[in-house]
């Protein structure tokens, strides 16, 4: 069992309606998920708080059983 970090792009900055979501996306795996929280809040806030950035995103974590060939942090 591991900690996938999930990471949607949303349109339009559009933030809550889940039918807004253009892209999902795994980005790594990780053993603890206080780590992988870390870098799905660094990726949040990011972007929410540069409004430089038009394209809003939300990162999370899920748990996940993967196979030993994956590489995990």
């Amino acid at each position: 069992l591991v900690f996938a970090l999930i990471v949607e792009i949303m349109a339009n900055g559009a933030v809550t309606d889940k039918d807004a979501v253009t892209d999902k996306s795994e980005y790594g795996f990780w053993r603890d998920v206080n780590d992988c929280v870390y870098f799905a809040r660094a990726l949040s806030l990011q972007f929410q708080d540069v409004r430089d950035f038009d394209i809003p995103i939300k990162a999370y974590c899920v748990p996940k059983f993967v196979d030993e060939d994956v590489e995990i942090f």
